[in-house]
Parts: C-alpha cells; structure tokens; sequence
C-alpha cells in the first residue's frame, strides 16, 4: 500500500481493514463524486480517505467487527468526537492532494449541504448529543444481510445503552428497506442534479 500510512502507527490488522472497506467501497457513488472516476490512482485515493476515518473513529472506540470479521461499522458518539494536530495536518492533506484544489470548492460545498440538512434535523429535534454512523461495509467477496444485522443490532444497544439517536446517511438505495424495517426514520433526500447522486437522510431514536 506504498507509504500511506506515515500519518497514524499502523498493524496488520487496521491495514486488512482499511483495504477491505476501500474495495467495498469501490463502487459506492458517493466516494466517486468525491474522488472522480479516475480509474489510475482512485483505489490509492479510497485508500487515504478511508484510513482517515478508520483512525479518527479507532481512537475513541468507535469500530465494529462482525464475528464472521466480514462487515464493519465505523461510528462515533458526536461529544467524543475530535481532532488531533495529526487528524488536521491529514484533513489538509486529504483536500489538497487527494480531492485537489480544482474540485475542493465543489465538494466542500457539497459537504456542507449535507451537514447542514443533518443540523437542521438534530437542531429541531434537540438532540443535544448522538451516535452516527460514517461507514458500514461488507468485504466485497462476502454479501450477506447477516452481518449488516450484526451491526445494525450494536449500534442500536450502543444507543439504547447512552440513551442516544443514531443518524446515518446512504447513497445506497437496496439499503432503506432494512433502515425502515428496524426503525430508522428516512427524513430527507438530497439529489445533485449534475452527478446524479441521491443521499438519504436516516434517524434512529424517539422524538
């Protein structure tokens, strides 16, 4: 994976990880429109914007491992939440040279529409504090609802326990079914008309 991971210690076991997810998400719309459909060097890109994440969310505990170690639930509780002097000097990095300068106007644009639809929701329901879900995967090679219930079940006792909401996003439409069957409410839809990309808004908890 070249030298990519200069940023953060890094085990053989976070590394299986992080290629897993990249794979997994591959193909997912949502990280096409961040990273453009370069095919040269879009897994490298996948790679860093993933480990990213990984790190961010590993550090306060927010990582979920199916018992069959197929799918994977990165989460964090909103007043855990922070950043390093590291995370920052690697946010830099992933805007200039992994988005890049050309298309960082559009994306953050486009990042900040959906934090603030997100907002507008937490702010009108007050929810002071919440869990959200930043990615839930399966290994490309592995497709079964069984781990995805796994990790839908934890992250419901996470928030049951802390007596919290969950909020979640996804470009994955074959995915709302099993959102709405355990009682994630769908309460927006942001569509971009020059990609095409349609993200669905979900919430999790009474209110």
């Amino acid at each position: 994976m070249e030298n990519i991971f200069s940023f953060y210690p890094i085990q053989s076991t976070d590394k299986k990880i992080i290629t897993h997810l990249a794979v997994a998400f591959q193909d997912n719309s949502r990280m096409r429109v961040l990273l453009g459909n370069r095919r040269a060097d879009f897994h490298k890109k996948i790679i860093h914007v993933i480990s990213y994440c990984y790190f961010m969310v590993k550090k306060i505990g927010g990582l979920f491992i199916s018992k069959d170690k197929n799918t994977y639930l990165l989460y964090y509780r909103k007043s855990k939440f922070y950043f390093s002097l590291k995370d920052c000097f690697y946010y830099l990095f992933l805007a200039v040279s992994i988005i890049g300068i050309k298309r960082l106007k559009k994306v953050y644009l486009r990042e900040q529409r959906v934090k603030h639809t997100r907002k507008k929701e937490i702010e009108r329901l007050g929810d002071q504090d919440y869990l959200y879900v930043w990615f839930m995967a399966q290994r490309k090679e592995h497709n079964s609802a069984k781990g995805l219930l796994e990790a839908k079940a934890f992250i419901i006792k996470q928030a049951q326990t802390l007596n919290l909401p969950i909020y979640i996003e996804t470009t994955e439409k074959r995915l709302m079914f099993l959102y709405e069957k355990i009682g994630f409410e769908i309460y927006d839809c942001l569509v971009e008309q020059d990609t095409g990309l349609r993200l669905w808004f979900g919430r999790w908890g009474d209110g």
